[in-house]
């Protein structure tokens, strides 16, 4: 749409006087067409005023709708009479609306949509047109000379309801609608003298194709009725001339929406040239503003930290070049006053900026100088509310200060000393001679009060600081410093050296320059600092470590998880061979056996850092137990093809030590050796000196980078902690294991070439040793009661139905009977009645009475029947517990083959 035209031209006025004129003067000829349903009383002589209206505005709409546009039904006056009175008002004011309306949207220049718009007016003008009807054009009627009686005004409301509400509503909505699309074409506004946008060279396209195209399909409409239909079926020529305006209108209608649609996503070049050069002239007169300004003017970033513009009047005060300034960080320009408030300005502003008004900062100059302001703060925001930047106003205030100064120079001593009681406070001149101290800087350094007196700040600062102390001293009288803030280093009475942060200000004492030092003692707060800085860094590497930890858990539990369940599945699966069984079997029992070692190890870890792991001392012969292990690694290792060795040159293999941790230590060593070696050998050594025994495990495995060493013993990290999942495993056995040597009084070390081998050894103090002598054995042996291929008698005291299930598969070649109990008291009572039973497999946790109380009862009056105690706990010290108990021994679940053969043999001859 053009820009509304603010002056009246006479060209303007002449087409707008024509176009009114032209309305009255073919008001007789407007198409009128009845219906027996619908009437359309198109007065279409009302589109040049509306035309007009829309595409000048209101007062051409008024001149326009009194030269004729608005009394055209004036030429019904034998009919109607007064009533056209309120016809001419009805039709002016809708003028004045269409007027007012294009010069809103010209103005605000929006492109508001049709159905909005539109409809708000047809709303708006219509109910006006209800009102007149009602309250005012009835009274009009009554006053017709012609036909308005009385009697028959008063039932015509009801017919002017229909008539100006319903039909002349809707056709001067439709006229609206079309004559603001006429004033879209190219041809009407070349005839009206409107400039043309380059957007709207195809409205005239669209506006004549829409209503060419609804003529179109009109004719085709009433040509097949004439040809195809007799002429008693034809419709009636009233309805074919009434379905030709109703297509008219909306090919109209149509067309209005597609030139909306057009225009809806553009805008002119010109529009986007005015509004960049509006922009652009905007943003001159801003920087002249800005530059010229006699305050200083600093933006700043939303995260309150860097330069982002500066004025001329910053430059010039401070001395700096605009390139110095701009990008870097504000804390460069900027100190206090007051020590007691020294916050960054960007923690001030990210607190609350509102709160900054007239705050006195010393802005730094580029010589050295500073330069006292009040800062006030305003936060620039976006359109979404964002903060763009923060604008520091900074009003040059030093002369203000300096007159403040001058009347109150006394106070400002008293005040200055008040301020500073709790530091050390020394005044001193130029040449460092001191006329002032208090109890507080005689306590700091240790002098008295009467020999600081007798000093010079060269004798309070160690010999290499002398030239540095000197330089700032004469800097800040020489250059009139009002405050500065920096730390240095104190020489006390004793020799002690000590840091201390220093607030310097230059002042007046007693009629001469001197500068007052306040200071304080922050060596145990740079000690604090140190340590935090540490802290800081280790809970960095502690949470990076953990993070590398908890990744590895979880690849630990899920795969073999996923192995469990996989192929639990695919042995569900029809026609699996035996061997294919087999081999699903063996994933399956690998896999568990992983999760389990798994969870061991972080149950483990997890009792050993909150201190629950207790130590239980007994005789245990070193040699049998690496042996044992030896036997029970030798499968693993030849299916590697490892040669596993043993050496030992112990004199004495008894030792006193906890079993269960030496086993847990020496499992892991052996294990670790045997995953990260792929060919050679792994050797297991036992020696003893005067001193010490040692054991150690040696490989020909990968080695581990010297870089590394230390890592493998710590908690939640290894050798390959950022690639952990190149080896299977917790990464948490050689902590483990490390914790378990300590708590037996003993060191690990570890030597290691990387890619050659590695050299794991324990040590354990003499006193471990004890005399050789014949063992006594603790648990009852009833293998002379049996003979070979004997069958027991087997009770098995177990409440879950799968673990039963599992116990009985395994017992069955052994068993000549097999008893289940589901309870301890049950257990207990049958075992009285039936003292035959050669064997009791005790689950610990049962209902009624648990495994270690039903043992306590049996033991009352039965000490010979081997009881074995079985459980999913597997924690440290339910051995000690169940032996206790009186268990002869201890087995745990997942319940292993080898293991619980192992246990009968122990007890029966059996093969």
């Amino acid at each position: 749409m053009s820009t509304t035209v603010n002056k009246s031209t006479p060209a303007k006025v002449a087409i707008s006087i024509a176009a009114g004129f032209l309305c009255i003067l073919l008001s007789e000829l407007h198409i009128s067409l009845q219906g027996s349903v619908v009437q359309i009383d198109i007065p279409w002589t009302l589109l040049f005023p509306l035309v007009i209206s829309f595409a000048y505005g209101i007062r051409y709409a008024l001149i326009s709708g009194i030269f004729g546009g608005a009394i055209y039904p004036f030429y019904l006056w034998p009919v109607n009479g007064w009533a056209n009175v309120l016809s001419l008002i009805y039709i002016l004011v809708l003028f004045v609306l269409v007027g007012i309306y294009s010069e809103y949207h010209n103005k605000n220049n929006r492109k508001y949509s049709l159905f909005k718009v539109k409809t708000v007016f047809i709303l708006s003008y219509t109910l006006l047109l209800y009102v007149c009807i009602v309250w005012i054009y009835n009274f009009f009627l009554k006053m017709n000379p012609v036909s308005g009686s009385g009697e028959f005004a008063n039932f015509y409301p009801r017919i002017l309801l229909y008539q100006f509400f319903v039909k002349d509503g809707i056709n001067f909505s439709l006229l609206v609608i079309f004559s603001d699309s006429l004033v879209k074409t190219n041809p009407v506004r070349r005839l009206l003298g409107l400039p043309i946008q380059s957007w709207m060279r195809n409205n005239t396209r669209i506006f004549v194709l829409s209503t060419l195209i609804s003529t179109f399909i009109w004719a085709v409409i009433y040509v097949t009725g004439i040809i195809l239909l007799p002429r008693e079926l034809r419709i009636d020529s009233t309805y074919n001339t009434l379905s030709f305006f109703i297509l008219f209108w909306s090919g109209g209608i149509l067309g209005r929406v597609l030139i909306w649609y057009q225009e809806l996503g553009l805008k002119s070049q010109d529009e986007l040239l005015e509004e960049k050069n509006k922009v652009i002239e905007s943003e001159l007169k801003f920087r002249a503003l800005f530059d010229n300004a006699p305050d200083m003017y600093l933006a700043i970033s939303p995260n309150a930290v860097k330069v982002v513009v500066c004025n001329n009047t910053f430059l010039e005060k401070t001395g700096y070049e605009r390139s110095e300034v701009v990008g870097s960080p504000i804390t460069n320009y900027y100190s206090y006053p007051s020590d007691t408030d020294n916050r960054h300005i960007s923690e001030l502003l990210i607190a609350n900026p509102n709160e900054i008004k007239d705050k006195e900062l010393l802005i730094r100059k580029k010589d050295g100088g500073q330069i006292q302001v009040s800062l006030n703060v305003n936060s620039v925001k976006d359109g979404p509310g964002n903060i763009s930047y923060y604008m520091l106003s900074l009003r040059d205030i030093s002369l203000r200060l300096k007159a403040e100064k001058s009347l109150k120079q006394s106070e400002e001593n008293f005040r200055l000393l008040v301020r500073n009681t709790f530091d050390g406070i020394l005044i001193s001149d130029p040449e460092g001679h001191y006329l002032y101290a208090n109890k507080k800087a005689a306590e700091i350094t240790g002098y008295s009060l009467e020999e600081l007196l007798l000093l010079t700040t060269k004798q309070l600062t160690p010999v290499r600081q002398h030239s540095e102390v000197e330089k700032r001293i004469e800097s800040q009288f020489k250059e009139g410093k009002e405050l500065s803030h920096f730390e240095a280093t104190l020489l006390q009475k004793s020799g002690n050296e000590i840091l201390i942060e220093i607030a310097a200000s230059i002042t007046t004492w007693k009629g001469i320059p001197a500068q007052i030092l306040s200071f304080r003692d922050i060596t145990k707060r740079k000690q604090a600092e140190q340590e935090l800085l540490f802290a800081k860094q280790k809970a960095v590497e502690s949470d990076r470590l953990k993070s590398a930890f908890l990744a590895n858990m979880s690849h630990e539990i899920r795969t073999p998880m996923n192995g469990i369940l996989g192929f639990t599945s695919l042995l569900n699966e029809p026609g699996l061979s035996g061997e294919e069984q087999q081999q699903y079997i063996d994933i399956i029992t690998k896999s568990g056996a992983r999760m389990l070692d798994t969870v061991n190890d972080i149950i483990e870890i997890s009792k050993i850092e909150t201190g629950q792991v207790k130590v239980s001392f007994i005789e245990v012969d070193l040699n049998e137990r690496i042996e044992n292990l030896i036997l029970f690694f030798n499968p693993e290792a030849n299916s590697k093809g490892l040669e596993l060795i043993y050496e030992n040159v112990c004199v004495s293999s008894l030792i006193r030590t906890d079993e269960n941790k030496l086993n847990s230590i020496l499992t892991n060593l052996i294990k670790n050796a045997l995953k990260f070696t792929e060919e050679g050998w792994v050797k297991i050594g036992c020696t003893q000196t005067a001193d010490s025994i040692e054991i150690s495990v040696t490989d020909t495995g990968i080695g581990i980078p010297f870089s590394r060493q230390e890592a493998v013993f710590n908690r939640f990290e290894q050798a390959d902690i950022e690639d952990t999942n190149a080896f299977e495993g917790s990464g948490l056995g050689l902590a483990i294991t490390k914790s378990y040597v300590e708590m037996l009084g003993g060191s690990i070390y570890l030597e290691s070439v990387f890619g050659e081998g590695s050299t794991f050894k324990v040590t354990f103090p003499s006193d471990v040793l004890i005399i050789e002598k014949q063992k006594e054995n603790t648990h009852i042996n009833q293998s002379n009661k049996m003979g070979s291929n004997a069958k027991l008698n087997i009770l098995i005291a177990e409440d879950d139905e799968n673990s039963y299930l599992h116990l009985s598969i395994l017992l069955n070649q052994y068993a000549r009977n097999i008893i289940r109990k589901t309870n301890g008291a049950d257990t207990v009572e049958y075992f009285k009645n039936n003292p035959d039973v050669d064997i009791i497999l005790m689950d610990v946790k049962m209902p009624v009475m648990d495994g270690y109380q039903a043992t306590r009862e049996i033991r009352k009056f039965n000490s010979e029947v081997v009881i074995i105690a079985q459980t999913a706990y597997a924690l440290e010290g339910d051995n000690l517990k169940a032996l206790n108990a009186g268990c002869n021994d201890y087995i745990t679940k997942p319940i292993k083959t080898e293991v619980l053969t192992s246990a009968l043999n122990k007890y029966f001859n059996l093969n």
